[in-house]
């Protein structure tokens, strides 16, 4: 896959099938948007072409406002663009000037004169440029005067859910993780460097890594304890991870992120991980003394070994 940062002076003499947008999650809703794209552009040799933004645009048009947490940071979003089989992906810089461009000029600029799009695929509820005025209807008659077609695929469901960013958000939020990972598709992540911590954990006999998350929009979910796996070094752990203010030490203390990996004893401070949520286990509490969170800190490893044990069999553990 090709990603394309400086936009000037791009020759491009390949058509396309694009998509355009935020793409904040790739949920299945954005899955299916991708999925037409690379299909079409099988079917008739064209490039399968994704226009994204950099930063989130409501950064830029809201610049009062606390930056937007986002779901997936594009590293993550460009590598799940590759694994559904995009060719080639433009990284849009988001700017005032940007939000002032009309729906005809936009089209004009990066949809027709730098992708040379023949197909153009967006969703349900898809609009673009100044008063987004870019929707369906506009981009057909537009589509008919420079000479391409607009494919709108419909509103993708999970059971009684319409499958949106701003839900998941909501769901993350709110500690509802099995909802999250059927609105992606996937286990939601959070990747970060190890860093030292206040080794509280080993002297409970629970030795975790402090992780210093890459991206500070990433939106943390809910504060609680959760059984996640983790890849490190290619490798494939389980554990738990624990977000929140540590109760039990402190009155007031910022969040923290920590993992504690099952059956693993090695030194790995400044290295990368990336931790996959699988399960919510249990909400942050304040306990009356040490041992009382030392019985629940072994009650949450417990039940972590039984989501292993019912869960996973050895095939997948490898």
């Amino acid at each position: 896959m090709k990603i394309i940062y400086d936009l000037k002076n791009i020759s491009n003499n390949n058509y396309a099938v694009a998509t355009i947008g935020t793409f904040d999650g790739i949920h299945l809703g954005h899955q299916k948007l991708l999925n037409t794209v690379v299909e079409y552009s099988k079917k008739n040799n064209f490039e399968s072409v994704v226009l994204t933004f950099d930063p989130h645009p409501r950064d830029i048009l809201r610049p009062n406002e606390p930056r937007q947490t986002i779901i997936t940071t594009l590293n993550e979003k460009l590598e799940l663009f590759e694994f559904y089989g995009i060719d080639k992906v433009y990284i849009i810089p988001f700017t005032a000037e940007l939000s002032k461009l009309n729906y005809e000029e936009f089209l004009q600029k990066y949809l027709i004169e730098l992708c040379k799009v023949k197909y153009l695929v967006i969703g349900y509820d898809h609009s673009f440029g100044k008063s987004r005025e870019g929707k369906f209807d506009t981009l057909t008659k537009a589509g008919i005067k420079f000479g391409f077609t607009v494919e709108q695929v419909n509103q993708v469901y999970f059971k009684n859910f319409v499958v949106k960013s701003s839900l998941i958000r909501d769901s993350l939020r709110d500690g509802n993780i099995d909802l999250v990972n059927n609105l992606l598709g996937r286990n939601y992540q959070i990747s970060g460097e190890i860093i030292h911590g206040d080794k509280r954990g080993k002297e409970l006999g629970f030795p975790t890594a402090n992780i210093k998350i890459n991206d500070s929009q990433k939106l943390i979910p809910k504060n609680g304890i959760y059984f996640v796996k983790v890849k490190l070094n290619n490798k494939t752990h389980f554990g738990l991870l624990s977000v929140g203010t540590l109760p039990t030490f402190y009155n007031e203390h910022n969040v923290v992120v920590e993992v504690y990996l099952f059956n693993f004893s090695q030194d790995i401070y400044n290295e990368e991980l990336t931790i996959y949520l699988v399960k919510f286990i249990r909400e942050q509490k304040k306990f009356n003394s040490i041992s009382e969170l030392i019985t629940a800190m072994k009650e949450d490893k417990q039940l972590g070994l039984k989501i292993i044990e019912n869960e996973y069999s050895q095939k997948k553990l490898i």
